[in-house]
């Protein structure tokens, strides 16, 4: 569940962004403090709800997060980051035939903001449109013009090349792999939060899950996918049931 960079024309999407329902009208908040009973004419202590309702739905307390295991090495960081840049390669040649593989150097390991400034700064550099997406977590691009018409056909491999170097020069550092413990926090919120959530607002699933042990032995390598219409709007469902990482943040 990597964000390296936000979807647009020659570049690969995450996983993550891959996905994006109850009958109320108004969205339900519980997050914040909330005062209980008050006692000798006094007011309780204060208390702060974590549950999160909205459309109806409260999402699952999935708990700590648990630790990562240890950072990788340079010369593994390295290593995984060379198999990053194969693999973003074999993609763009397999769409591109033509394309002639130029020697990229790392520039610098980045991350979050930093990581999506530096990508934008690089394809403008190369000549071509880039802006940093709201937030700035992200970045999208039109190419050689100013809009989001499609590329010029003539001009797409040049860009497809041109986008490559940019991911390979600024790049994230590689992540340990996941350990078991993050594995099974990952499976619980697959299951019993997104899922969950989807299936509450009328989505149909289209996968089948994996049983615990086969994803942590898989490596987290399954994600679940859902269709239909649902009982509310995609722009709601977004909202209540957002496709994040939960190994991500605070």
């Amino acid at each position: 569940m990597n964000t390296r960079r936000s979807t647009a024309v020659g570049k690969r999407p995450s996983r993550e962004a891959l996905l994006a329902v109850a009958f109320a009208s108004t969205v339900l908040l519980t997050v914040g403090a909330c005062t209980s009973g008050a006692s000798n004419g006094r007011p309780a202590p204060r208390t702060t709800k974590t549950a999160v309702a909205v459309y109806g739905f409260t999402k699952r307390d999935l708990g700590a997060k648990p630790p990562p295991g240890p950072p990788l090495s340079d010369a593994d960081a390295e290593a995984a980051r060379q198999a990053q840049a194969d693999q973003e390669w074999a993609t763009l040649v397999a769409q591109n035939p033509s394309a002639i593989r130029p020697a990229v150097q790392l520039v610098a390991y980045a991350s979050g903001k930093a990581l999506s400034f530096a990508l934008v700064e690089c394809v403008k550099n190369a000549g071509y449109t880039a802006t940093l997406a709201k937030g700035g977590t992200g970045w999208t691009s039109s190419g050689p013009t100013s809009t989001t018409a499609p590329i010029p056909e003539d001009q797409a491999t040049s860009y497809a090349v041109a986008v490559y170097v940019c991911s390979v020069q600024h790049s994230n550092r590689a992540a340990p792999p996941r350990t078991p413990a993050e594995l099974h926090y990952l499976y619980t919120y697959l299951t019993k939060d997104l899922e969950a959530c989807w299936t509450h607002f009328g989505f149909t699933l289209d996968t089948t899950s994996p049983s615990q042990d086969e994803f942590v032995a898989s490596k987290g390598d399954w994600f679940p996918a859902r269709s239909g219409r649902g009982l509310i709007s995609e722009a709601q469902v977004e909202r209540a049931c957002p496709v994040r990482n939960p190994l991500l943040g605070g």
